[in-house]
């Protein structure tokens, strides 16, 4: 954060004015992220964000804080099912795949931010304050909560991928320290 801190700082002095957006990431990157146990770390990293950019405008009551977007959660962006078709040839509407979104995702995330919002799905994008932010992390575990409920046979499938594979990440583990301990 004192990067960060260090850079909003520099476009305060110069008059530089700068907008931040939390990439729309896949929902099954989130699920990953719930069964690595990390997302609570993710929550946290936005809550730092916040507080950054709240406590570096403190001094310039004459202006805003630097906006922060995140498109992030559970929505109807996100949520696109993969289970119909991963392959990158076009089958899917927003994603190439869980990590890659498509341009047209891109043009909905600028609409948003810098335009009306016409044509923006309502769910898909909130600018985050220090006076919402826990709102906002609380309706992505109910979103979550939501889609678990709403696809449980995905769910449960990639919990079972998880399991059966716990061995092999172990292993290779194990594997990457051990060669960091011959560098």
């Amino acid at each position: 954060m004192a990067l960060f801190r260090s850079l909003i700082k520099k476009a305060r002095d110069k008059d530089i004015e700068l907008t931040f957006a939390i990439s729309p990431v896949h929902s099954y990157q989130m699920e990953l992220m719930r069964l690595l146990s990390i997302y609570p770390v993710f929550e946290d990293w936005k809550r730092e964000i916040v507080e950054v950019l709240e406590e570096e405008s403190a001094p310039h009551p004459d202006k805003d804080p630097f906006p922060l977007w995140d498109f992030s959660g559970y929505n109807s962006i996100t949520t696109e099912n993969f289970a119909n078709g991963n392959s990158p040839s076009g089958s899917l509407r927003w994603y190439w795949e869980p990590t890659h979104y498509k341009r047209e995702v891109g043009d909905l995330i600028l609409k948003r931010i810098l335009g009306d919002g016409k044509g923006v799905p309502d769910d898909f994008g909130v600018r985050l304050k220090a006076d919402n932010i826990e709102k906002e992390l609380l309706k992505i575990r109910a979103d979550r909560k939501r889609v678990h409920a709403k696809n449980p046979e995905i769910i449960k499938e990639l919990d079972r991928i998880w399991k059966e594979t716990a061995k092999a990440r172990a292993q290779f583990m194990k594997r990457q320290k051990n060669i960091k301990r011959l560098i």
